[in-house]
């Protein structure tokens, strides 16, 4: 008997995505993740027509490329910080290396190799196992031309042209053509059918390839009826067309569209359209953690360029300041364990870092450069109240706006924290507007928003 199956799928894994299968899952919905744009590292659970074709999902397991494994000719040298990574030919510039998150552990994703007068020519990417499964040629322009995804022995699988948008499949020793992406898309799930998987239900979160591959599905398949698109874009003065042909024509099987952006749930809420084809879901997160209010700030940082640091330690004395790095720290920065308020953890520890989140109820987002850690993000996970400079804020998203400064004015800063710390009841009002402003849902909201169409 066939198994059938609730597909989640989208055209990348990026934040909205990931945020959208994680709420699904914490919700109880039994689904499968598929992501059409293969990066190389896609969690266990999801799958990729691109992995698929090229065996990317058989590949023995192993570990990423740590970036001094790279094959690179004898005499070349690799520079590396904690973000990316340079190789030189003596004193020339021949390729760039791009880091998997989190970045501090130098895993490769992403390879640019350049020509002498310092143009990208191709590049290669790596996935989780530390294969090189793609490498993409760029021209003169450089824009790219074509990818070509290669199976675990080497040999070519798919070759995707970028400027007519066609794909050619190598599979069981035939050379298959597709006109689209969408094609491929189709082909692909016409493959899992074959291997005993029908499709019950598509969740779609965009208009793109998503869409016009369920088009397509429901073309073939018109028990289709029950699709939903997850809309996390901004909406402008009118829906997007595809959009209205969802609502005309129920093209795509699509039932209900469910928006996940507050400011675009307004706009269409204002729009003469049949609201009742609509729904309205934020996130599920998993916080945890109870918040004190006691006066213990974490700040993560992978440089020096702490913003207005030297400021706010003289002017709260009575708050502890928490710093962690990856790395050695520079001696500007080791000068300020000097202070009784400030503890530094140099080539901090991930359980370190786990017992300071735990120990800590404030974070500061205050460090200039890249973020590390993915610190903001766990620290709205960890239930701390969140505080950050304009110029330094590394996600607008969880940071409210009203515990948003800017360097100039530090001292509105020192006084917001002021005004938190020891004050219980102010946290709790402070967490709940963050959780607000993060477009928090509860499982119970996506049940009944999901199954009541």
């Amino acid at each position: 008997m066939m198994a059938k199956k609730t597909v989640l799928l989208t055209e990348q894994l990026n934040d909205e995505s990931t945020r959208l299968a994680v709420s699904l899952d914490a919700a109880g919905y039994d689904f499968k993740p598929i992501v059409i744009n293969y990066d190389g590292f896609l969690p266990e659970e999801a799958a990729s027509p691109y992995e698929f074709f090229s065996g990317g999902d058989e590949t023995p397991q192993g570990s990423p490329l740590y970036f001094d494994r790279l094959e690179k000719p004898e005499l070349w040298e690799i520079e590396s910080s904690n973000a990316s990574g340079e190789l030189f030919e003596y004193d020339q510039l021949r390729a760039r290396l791009f880091y998997v998150e989190p970045k501090e552990k130098r895993y490769i994703r992403i390879v640019d190799w350049l020509d002498r007068d310092g143009k990208v020519r191709f590049s290669d990417h790596y996935d989780k196992f530390g294969r090189r499964f793609a490498r993409t040629v760029l021209n003169r322009e450089q824009k790219p031309v074509h990818k070509t995804y290669y199976d675990p022995h080497g040999r070519e699988a798919i070759t995707e042209n970028f400027l007519t948008g066609t794909i050619i499949l190598t599979w069981h020793g035939k050379e298959i053509f597709f006109k689209s992406k969408s094609d491929f898309v189709v082909y692909y799930f016409d493959c899992l059918e074959e291997n005993g998987m029908e499709i019950d239900r598509l969740l779609i979160n965009s208009l793109s390839v998503p869409f016009f591959a369920a088009d397509k599905l429901k073309a073939k398949h018109p028990e289709l009826t029950r699709n939903i698109l997850f809309w996390q874009e901004p909406v402008g003065e009118d829906i997007p067309g595809n959009m209205k042909a969802i609502l005309t024509g129920g093209t795509g099987g699509i039932e209900k569209i469910i928006v996940q952006r507050a400011d675009a749930a307004e706009k269409i809420a204002s729009l003469p359209v049949d609201q009742s084809r609509f729904g309205r879901l934020g996130f599920i997160y998993d916080i945890s953690g109870e918040n004190l209010a006691r006066p213990e700030v974490l700040i993560l940082t992978n440089s020096d360029q702490i913003e207005r640091l030297d400021e706010l330690t003289v002017r709260l004395p009575n708050v502890n300041f928490h710093i962690g790095a990856v790395t050695e720290m520079s001696s500007r920065l080791m000068a300020f364990e000097r202070r009784s308020n400030v503890t530094l953890y140099p080539v901090i520890t991930y359980p370190t870092v786990e017992y300071l989140r735990e120990s800590c109820d404030f974070c500061l987002d205050i460090n200039r450069g890249g973020e590390i850690l993915n610190s903001v993000r766990s620290a709205f996970v960890s239930n701390q109240v969140i505080l950050a400079f304009n110029q330094t804020m590394h996600n607008q998203y969880f940071v409210s706006p009203e515990n948003r400064f800017e360097s100039s004015d530090w001292e509105k800063l020192a006084q917001r924290l002021e005004s938190l710390v020891g004050n219980p009841e102010a946290v709790t009002r402070a967490l709940a507007a963050q959780t607000k402003h993060a477009n928090a849902s509860s499982p119970e909201e996506y049940r009944q928003v999901i199954d009541n169409q």
